[in-house]
């Protein structure tokens, strides 16, 4: 196996989602963060982050289908809470709802528009 060479990494930390845990000593958290990787499209990371350097170190990379699928995972072992996947819900719902026009219906203001939920 070839010895690991950091100078050969680049990394961006495109967006930081949440912290998992933050350490009050220093500048590190664990974290799950979208990190491009040496240029490329970036990934769904958990890793520890110096956040003052903005350098990720150890943790796991995953693609958005293996994302998907830790959180089914996660799910069907009764992780997470209700509250959490209620938002969740909605959220995703709302990327469905598309308005359309009732019958020809026009007011005053335009047109009527009911949400239909695919």
């Amino acid at each position: 196996m070839p010895k690991f060479n950091k100078d050969e990494f680049t990394s961006e930390i495109e967006e930081v989602i949440g912290v998992l845990k933050e350490n009050d000593k220093n500048d590190w958290v664990k974290a799950v963060a979208r990190i491009s990787w040496n240029g490329n499209p970036a990934t769904l990371d958990i890793r520890n982050i110096n956040m003052a350097k903005n350098d990720p170190k150890k943790g796991i990379s995953l693609s958005d289908e293996e994302a998907d699928r830790l959180v089914d995972i996660l799910l069907e072992h009764d992780y997470g809470s209700l509250e959490s996947l209620n938002k969740a819900v909605d959220k995703k719902k709302s990327r469905f709802t598309v308005k359309a026009p009732v019958n020809d219906t026009y007011f005053d203001d335009g047109p009527l528009y009911v949400n239909l939920d695919l």
